[in-house]
């Protein structure tokens, strides 16, 4: 029979594996630069008509989107067809794009801009198109877009940008409306993109101290990251790296902290610490990430900062890092120029995951692609298209369950 104390002491033992078993999290937002770098002034929307009234949300969602963000002058559609030599659309919906092309070149349009929106069940068929179906439908709002350049009428980018899933029931039509409504403005969001920097939640992992010297102290810390306290935390891990250099958890969750405030260089620094402490594939996953985020976030600010210095701001979430650092400041005398990386960061070249073609089964809009019909044109070569690192721009969100 055990005694008391010998069971006392197997569940002490059993403590840190409990702890350590139980991942723990925090999030906070970090700067990504628009996928599309050529430089766009003035930009022209060609609409598709969507075969649901709730797809019109999809482009209205993406007009504001851009229109909010200060770097283009817009064009509409009724606009780009007010200049047009004949009918800009079809009469299937298909778009004539060598007509919106010249009416672009007429009104001094940089790029072209053609959307249209689709909702699709998961399984790629057309949504509303199934005569029976089992169980609840899973629904997405796939916008297709095409982005020209009007001056050589050559494509610069084309892709199909996926809202969040949707599944549960669609019965009463007021319900349907409001959900399709939705996802469509969802789509819109993530496809204003390609053209605009913008902020994403970064999930990442911290760092456990069971015990030792500073556990409690690792711990406090964790607990205010999860509240979103990044400078408590970083200040309370950075009393127990000073006082305790071998703890490595301390370390890299202070680099966690670093990289939450958008202190690049200083993370990189923690984390090396952490590093040379203990080899962990948490930490060395953590400093590519903060490689790549340096990067993408001085992208980012050099494109703000492109629509001229009064301007060199980027959307802000409450403890993220917003305003334009110090070191990135234009000067009077060079404006933008002086926004060029410095030599530690010029080297990095971080590549993004490959492309989905344009055309897949289900998911063909007829104003951008038809199957059997050749492409429009060859995309041109990418060239100056914003890397993405491992965070694909357009990846749907997790299930929304009703």
């Amino acid at each position: 029979m055990c005694s008391h104390r010998s069971i006392g002491l197997i569940f002490l033992s059993l403590v840190p594996a409990l702890v350590l078993g139980c991942a723990q999290h925090a999030t906070f937002v970090q700067h990504r630069p628009a996928r599309v770098t050529v430089p766009i002034r003035r930009l022209a929307m060609l609409e598709l008509e969507a075969p649901r009234s709730e797809g019109q949300n999809a482009t209205a969602a993406l007009w504001q989107h851009l229109e909010q963000s200060g770097r283009f002058e817009l064009v509409s559609t009724n606009e780009l067809q007010l200049a047009a030599p004949s009918p800009l659309v079809d009469p299937d919906g298909a778009a004539n794009r060598q007509v919106a092309v010249e009416a672009g070149r007429r009104l001094q349009v940089d790029a072209l801009l053609i959307a249209g929106v689709r909702f699709l069940e998961t399984d790629g068929t057309i949504y509303g198109s199934k005569s029976l179906r089992i169980g609840d439908p899973e629904v997405v709002a796939a916008l297709q877009y095409e982005l020209v350049d009007v001056r050589s009428g050559q494509t610069l980018d084309r892709d199909t940008v996926k809202s969040e899933t949707y599944q549960g029931e669609l019965e009463r039509r007021t319900e349907e409306s409001r959900i399709l409504s939705r996802l469509a403005r969802s789509s819109g969001g993530l496809a204003a993109r390609v053209l605009v920097p913008f902020e994403e939640e970064v999930d990442v992992s911290l760092a456990h101290a069971a015990f030792g010297p500073g556990a409690t102290d690792v711990r406090k810390g964790m607990e205010l990251a999860k509240d979103g306290k990044w400078v408590e935390a970083r200040q309370t891990w950075s009393r127990v790296v000073q006082s305790h250099p071998d703890n490595a958890a301390a370390a890299y969750n202070l680099a966690i902290a670093h990289e939450a405030l958008g202190e690049f260089t200083l993370a990189r620094q923690a984390l090396g610490q952490a590093l040379d402490k203990d080899d962990k594939q948490l930490y060395r996953e953590a400093f590519a990430r903060v490689v790549r985020a340096d990067a993408e976030r001085r992208s980012a600010f050099e494109q703000a900062a492109q629509v001229g210095p009064q301007l060199a701001q980027l959307p802000t979430h409450p403890g993220s890092p917003g305003l334009l650092p110090a070191a990135l400041q234009p000067s009077p005398s060079v404006g933008s120029q002086a926004l060029l990386p410095d030599p530690e960061r010029s080297s990095i070249q971080p590549s993004y995951p490959a492309r989905q073609p344009l055309s897949q089964p289900g998911l063909v809009y007829p104003g951008l692609a038809q199957p059997g019909l050749q492409p429009l044109d060859p995309p041109a070569p990418r060239g100056p298209i914003a890397a993405a690192g491992p965070y694909p721009p357009y990846a749907p969100a997790a299930t929304i369950q009703r």
